[in-house]
């Protein structure tokens, strides 16, 4: 839903444009197809990755996939999934394979010292 307010957002702009003549509404509508694009292709990526601490790329990554596979509510659906997926990796993949560096040290050094 947040693309409905850019959407109604650029309507007055167009229309004050498009009193002033056609190359000023062409001038006008390029502006904001440009500034859209900046804005839904870099910075909601960036800012989403940064609170969610996500990658951009794997943001638009999962946009795309889910939209390809689910439509509409896969658009919706990406970024939730993509956290999804980034906690499901970090729980199962990445945290059991943590390694204790302390621990590691006392047991070495209780087998050099032959306490063990």
């Amino acid at each position: 839903m947040p693309n409905i307010g850019a959407f109604l957002v650029s309507i007055p702009i167009l229309l004050v444009a498009l009193s002033l003549g056609a190359t000023k509404f062409w001038l006008a509508l390029g502006v904001i197809v440009l500034v859209y694009q900046v804005e839904l292709n870099v910075l909601v990526p960036g800012v989403l990755g940064k609170e969610m601490r996500l990658h951009p790329v794997n943001i638009l990554f999962f946009t795309l996939a889910t939209a390809e596979l689910f439509g509409l509510p896969g658009v919706f659906l990406a970024v939730p999934a993509a956290a999804l997926v980034q906690i499901v990796i970090d729980e199962f993949y990445l945290q059991p394979r943590k390694i204790d560096a302390a621990a590691l040290d006392r047991e070495a050094a209780a087998l050099v010292e032959g306490r063990k």
